[in-house]
């Protein structure tokens, strides 16, 4: 960490605070990404090459890994089945190590204003301030690439069959809701297909890290749990393929 309180960090990388939000995606927890990554290290302990967020969003776990755990993490991938999410993860992914990305952001929110209140728009700018000032100097770049793929017809132009170490993501389908199968083409165990369809590319030591909604009914078919984890809200899951 830098020199900033380690807590404040968690706000600073909140979507709608500095980092562009994408407000069809549901907000992502930077502190649940920490913990989930915390039990990753020691599970792996040692650092990772490659870390993939197929569903990246706003890029929240993308810029949490790479503003925290830039000394762990070698190369840090990320794509999105949308154009949005693809051009914010790669923004905000921007902010998080340039400082010139930072002062344009800060040049955006003085010029647009914030549509709350006044006191609202010095904050966010306040806290880009911090993060630019106090802990940004401290990240180091990790080699990063933001594409459009297809969790179930991944980018092959892109991802190398065995090269990544780690999956983690918060898949759209781990909420707790009810799909209506005629209006779109949903498999009907979304999970284990998106798993399925992503082993090829793990390493040999490669795993999932994943967040679920708390009381979602979960099995996971061909898969062995390796821990799960209360994650207020959510529940955290590593889980590695079985041999």
């Amino acid at each position: 960490m830098g020199k900033m309180d380690k807590n404040r960090i968690y706000e600073l990388l909140s979507p709608g605070i500095f980092l562009f939000s994408n407000r069809n995606i549901p907000r992502f927890s930077p502190r649940a990404t920490k913990v989930l990554f915390d039990i990753v290290l020691k599970h792996f302990g040692t650092e990772l090459d490659t870390v993939y967020d197929p569903m990246c969003g706003n890029g929240i776990s993308a810029c949490t890994l790479q503003a925290i755990f830039s000394d762990s993490i070698d190369t840090i991938l990320a794509s999105d089945i949308t154009d949005t999410g693809v051009a914010v993860t790669g923004h905000n992914l921007n902010m998080i190590t340039a400082p010139e990305w930072i002062n344009y952001r800060i040049h955006m929110l003085e010029t647009q204003g914030d549509p709350k209140s006044e006191r609202a728009l010095r904050h966010r700018i306040k806290c880009a301030e911090l993060y630019r000032d106090e802990y940004q100097p401290g990240v180091q770049p990790t080699e990063q690439k933001v594409f459009k793929a297809d969790v179930f017809n991944p980018n092959a132009k892109v991802l190398k069959f065995g090269s990544i170490d780690l999956i983690m993501t918060d898949p759209p389908y781990s909420r707790e809701c009810v799909w209506d199968r005629d209006e779109g083409d949903v498999p009907d165990n979304p999970v284990i297909d998106f798993l399925d369809s992503m082993k090829p590319f793990l390493s040999g030591r490669g795993a999932f890290a994943l967040m679920f909604d708390r009381g979602v009914p979960l099995e996971f078919p061909g898969y062995d749990l390796v821990r799960r984890e209360d994650l207020k809200k959510r529940d955290g899951y590593l889980l590695v393929p079985r041999n």
